[in-house]
C-alpha cells in the first residue's frame, strides 16, 4: 500500500512538472511573437565603426515613427503610413541605413518617409539641438545641433525612396516643419548641391524640404 501511495504521488508530481513545462512553452511562444513586432523607438547603433544589420522591414520598423504603428503591414510602404523622421536620431538611422545599403525597396515597393518633428520626444537643447517650435512662425524645427554628417544617399547607394519634408508646396500648403544646423561632409561628384540628400536615383523623390543654416564642411 506504501509503494502504491508513493507512486501516485510520483505520478501527480510528473504530471504536474508537465503541465509547468507546457505553460511555460507557450509563454515563452507567445513572448517570441510580440518580440518581432515593433514597440517604440529602440535603441539602434549607428557608430561609424560598425554596421546596422538591417535584414528585413520588420528590423528597419524601429528606427523610425509612424503615423499608424498599429498597420505594420504596410508601415513605411504606402504614402498614407510613412516612416516618420521626428528626431535626431531617426535623422542618424535615415543617413546611416541608407548610405550602407538597407534601404533599397523590393520590385514592386517603395519606402516612404515625412518629416514631423516632434519636441516631446526630441526636447531642444542649446548645446546639442532637437526639436522646438518657433514662436513667431509656428514652425516646427529639427535643430541638429551642427552635426557633421554625410549627404543622404551616395555613388554606391543612390537615394530611390521618397522624402516628403512638410515645407509647403506649390499648391499652396503651409510649412510645417524645417530642418536646421548641419554641416556637410564628404561631398560626392554628382551631388546637385550641399544640402541634406546627395546622389538622388531613379525613382528617388525629395519634395517640400526646408532648410537653414546648411553648411560645407571637412570630416
Amino acid at each position: 500500500m506504501k509503494l502504491f501511495n508513493k507512486l501516485r504521488k510520483l505520478q501527480i508530481v510528473l504530471r504536474t512538472t508537465i503541465v509547468v513545462f507546457l505553460l511555460i512553452s507557450v509563454l515563452l511562444i507567445i513572448l517570441m511573437i510580440l518580440g518581432i513586432r515593433p514597440t517604440g523607438n529602440k535603441n539602434i547603433d549607428v557608430s561609424e565603426n560598425e554596421s546596422v544589420e538591417i535584414k528585413s522591414t520588420l528590423n528597419i520598423l524601429p528606427a523610425f515613427g509612424a503615423l499608424n504603428p498599429d498597420y505594420t503591414d504596410d508601415w513605411g510602404k504606402t504614402p498614407n503610413n510613412p516612416y516618420l523622421i521626428e528626431t535626431r536620431d531617426h535623422m542618424d538611422y535615415l543617413q546611416h541605413l541608407q548610405n550602407n545599403g538597407k534601404l533599397i525597396p523590393s520590385d514592386g515597393e517603395q519606402y516612404y518617409f515625412l518629416l514631423r518633428p516632434n519636441y516631446e520626444l526630441d526636447p531642444w537643447d542649446a548645446e546639442t539641438g532637437g526639436v522646438y517650435k518657433e514662436s513667431e512662425t509656428g514652425l516646427l524645427v529639427l535643430d541638429l545641433g551642427n552635426k557633421h554628417m554625410e549627404p543622404i544617399g551616395n555613388k554606391e547607394y543612390p537615394f530611390i525612396c521618397e522624402f516628403y519634408g512638410n515645407g509647403g508646396n506649390d499648391n499652396g500648403a503651409s510649412p510645417v516643419a524645417i530642418v536646421k544646423n548641419i554641416t556637410i561632409i564628404n561631398i560626392e561628384e554628382g551631388q546637385t548641391d550641399n544640402g541634406i540628400f546627395g546622389i538622388i536615383g531613379e525613382g528617388g523623390v525629395v519634395r517640400d524640404l526646408n532648410t537653414s543654416d546648411i553648411t560645407s564642411g571637412t570630416n
